[in-house]
């Protein structure tokens, strides 16, 4: 939970959008079971006494439209963490520059660097 709590502290005015993609991901966790269900389904079909061809290709064209909407959503959240994680990266980058900009030289010139 420690790192959630930081991720979240981090993150200062994109709580919601980091919220919204932990969410994703969570559901995308649950939703990648989908395939793997529709295949139990196709070899149950197969191993059945009648084999039922017109059920198969229904669940074929099924299993392929979730393989493609499971794609889709990858890149999706992929490509929505990558734009949070540079803007992240972009705020606490400017933060930390505008503390530095506002010590005194003094502040330097005590301190040893290196």
């Amino acid at each position: 939970m420690g790192m959630f709590r930081e991720s979240f502290f981090l993150a200062g005015n994109n709580k919601n959008r980091l919220k919204f993609i932990f969410s994703l991901m969570a559901l995308r966790g649950i939703v990648k079971i989908l395939p793997l269900l529709i295949l139990y389904l196709v070899v149950l079909e197969l191993l059945s006494a009648r084999v039922d061809l017109g059920k198969i290709l229904v669940l074929t064209a099924i299993l392929a439209t979730a393989f493609f909407v499971i794609n889709i959503w990858d890149h999706y959240l992929a490509l929505s963490a990558m734009k949070l994680g540079h803007k992240l990266s972009y705020d606490i980058r400017i933060s930390l520059s505008d503390k530095l900009r506002k010590l005194s030289l003094g502040f330097f010139s005590r301190r040893p660097t290196g």
